[in-house]
């Protein structure tokens, strides 16, 4: 079982010998190594004999194997039409977030009021639920901001006619006790 180790800046590895059971010093390989190596690989070179020809673990040599080499997507991932499907809408639907999120000028944390006022100027722009979905915000609440607005206003406007009227109403009951 190999030990991990530092030795004068380089990473080191101390692995016991087969033979002899004594722990052996196994430098951790550089770029130029693993250029090597991948280069010896491609003649049929086993990881097992590279590595004990470059004093290296044999986990290097697949890890180096595994980052470098150049993989062709379309043999590594068998997809099935569906999922080609699902895996293009949803990255779609996440390059639209990430536009909605950088002409929003409020964050997933600015006041809820914010939140409805930056989904009214932009709803025109995109999706309500594609809005609500990038400022965390429920679409009933909004919806429900939404419809209450008017009612809301309504009742001001309503508040505002009745005011004078009512004060007169006081006026004339405070004269007619005094």
């Amino acid at each position: 079982m190999p030990f991990p180790l530092n030795h004068r800046g380089k990473s080191v590895l101390l692995t016991p010998q087969p033979q002899t059971g004594e722990p052996k010093m196994m430098i951790s390989p550089n770029e130029k190594t693993i250029a090597e190596v991948l280069k010896l690989l491609q003649e049929r070179k086993t990881p097992s004999e590279l590595a004990r020809k470059y004093h290296v673990a044999r986990s290097s040599i697949y890890r180096g194997i595994n980052e470098r080499a150049e993989h062709d997507v379309k043999t590594v991932t068998k997809l099935s039409e569906r999922d080609y499907h699902l895996m293009l809408n949803k990255m779609e639907r996440l390059e639209k977030e990430s536009d909605i999120y950088n002409t929003c000028s409020c964050s997933k944390f600015s006041p809820l009021e914010e939140k409805f006022e930056e989904i009214t100027r932009l709803k025109g722009k995109c999706g309500i639920h594609a809005l609500c979905r990038v400022l965390n915000v429920n679409r009933s609440a909004y919806y429900h901001h939404l419809l209450r607005s008017p009612e809301k206003i309504q009742i001001e406007l309503e508040d505002k006619n009745l005011r004078p009227m009512i004060k007169e109403i006081l006026k004339k009951a405070a004269n007619a006790i005094e």
